[in-house]
C-alpha cells in the first residue's frame, strides 16, 4: 500500500499499474481512518468509552468484511472500476441510510417513550446504549450489503447477473 509517497501512488495511477487489490485496500483504509474521525466529530466528545470501543471495533469490522465481500462481487482482481463505483454508490446509499436512522429511530422513541415509565434510571441507559450499538451496526451492515447488491447491478454479464429481466439487459455488442 501506499502509505505514505504519494508521488509514486499518483505516477503509478498515472501509468495504470496499481492493481485493483491495493485500490480496494486503500479505499478500506481511508474507511477505517474517517470511522473514529467521524464518529468523535458528530459526538463532540473526545471520550471514549465502552460502548463507543466497541461501536468503532463493529464498524470497522463490517467494513472490512463488507468493502471485502463487495470487491468479490464486482469480480475481484479481474473487476473493473471498484473504488470509483464503491464511491459513486455510497453516496445515495449514505443519505438513504440517514433516512432510514431517521425512521428507525422515530420508532424507537416511540418505544422508549412508551417503556419511560416503567424502566429504572440505569435500565433505561443500558436500553439506550444497546438500542443505539444495534441500531448502528445494522446500518453499517445494510450499507455494505447495498453497495455489493448494488456493484452487481453495475456488471454487464447478463441478466441474470445483474437482476435485470432480460428486456432490461445491456445489448449483447455493448458487453
Amino acid at each position: 500500500m501506499y502509505f505514505w509517497d504519494s508521488r509514486r501512488l499518483a505516477r503509478d495511477l498515472r501509468n495504470d499499474t496499481v492493481p485493483a487489490s491495493t485500490l480496494r485496500d486503500q479505499f478500506i483504509g481511508l474507511l477505517i481512518i474517517g470511522a473514529p474521525v467521524f464518529v468523535f466529530g458528530l459526538s463532540g466528545d473526545p471520550r471514549l468509552d465502552r460502548w463507543d470501543a466497541i461501536y468503532l471495533v463493529g464498524a470497522i469490522a463490517i467494513v472490512i468484511f463488507g468493502i471485502r465481500w463487495a470487491y468479490r462481487v464486482n469480480g475481484g482482481d479481474e473487476g473493473r472500476r471498484f473504488v470509483e463505483k464503491s464511491v459513486a454508490l455510497l453516496l445515495p446509499l449514505t443519505i438513504q441510510s440517514f433516512v432510514l436512522l431517521f425512521v428507525v429511530f422515530m420508532g424507537l422513541q416511540a418505544v422508549e417513550s412508551a417503556l419511560d415509565s416503567r424502566l429504572s434510571p440505569i435500565d433505561k441507559a443500558l436500553m439506550d446504549n444497546v438500542s443505539t450499538l444495534s441500531i448502528n451496526l445494522l446500518l453499517h451492515a445494510w450499507l455494505m450489503w447495498r453497495l455489493g447488491v448494488h456493484l452487481a447491478d453495475t456488471l454487464v454479464d447478463g441478466p441474470d447477473r445483474i437482476g435485470a429481466v432480460a428486456e432490461d439487459a445491456p445489448p449483447p455488442e455493448a458487453r
